[in-house]
């Protein structure tokens, strides 16, 4: 039955919470400031300085919407292997709260950063 997999730990249940938060605040971020952003932005971040980086401003969202699948898929491990292995669902909680926390940092300094030079190039054309 499904009250079989509710969690009773409050660690799991926390980490849990907390990181769904994360994530509805880095899709907030993105929806409040998407029309702010330049038609290209630096994406990725592996490949050699310059237009090589860049990519269609509609890529922002691959890193809230990874998040959100990676929760998901730990959220429902976690479900499963509750009752017989609550560290192992402790250790998925705490896995994507430290990720959701790093992917909102991320996302929060590569926004500010594309929009402030955004910013300035036009201060600097007026």
């Amino acid at each position: 039955s499904v009250s079989d997999y509710q969690f009773n730990d409050r660690i799991s249940n926390l980490s849990f919470a907390l990181s769904i938060l994360i994530i509805i605040v880095c899709f907030l971020l993105v929806v409040i400031n998407y029309n702010s952003l330049p038609p290209e932005i630096p994406q990725y971040l592996q490949r050699q300085w310059g237009a090589e980086q860049l990519a269609p401003r509609n890529m922002i969202w691959l890193q809230p919407g990874l998040l959100l699948v990676f929760f998901l898929t730990n959220y429902a491990i976690s479900l499963f292997t509750m009752k017989n292995e609550p560290l192992t669902a402790r250790i998925l909680g705490g896995t994507i709260l430290i990720c959701s926390f790093m992917s909102l940092i991320a996302l929060w300094n590569s926004m500010n950063l594309v929009i402030s030079v955004k910013k300035k190039k036009k201060k600097w054309f007026i």
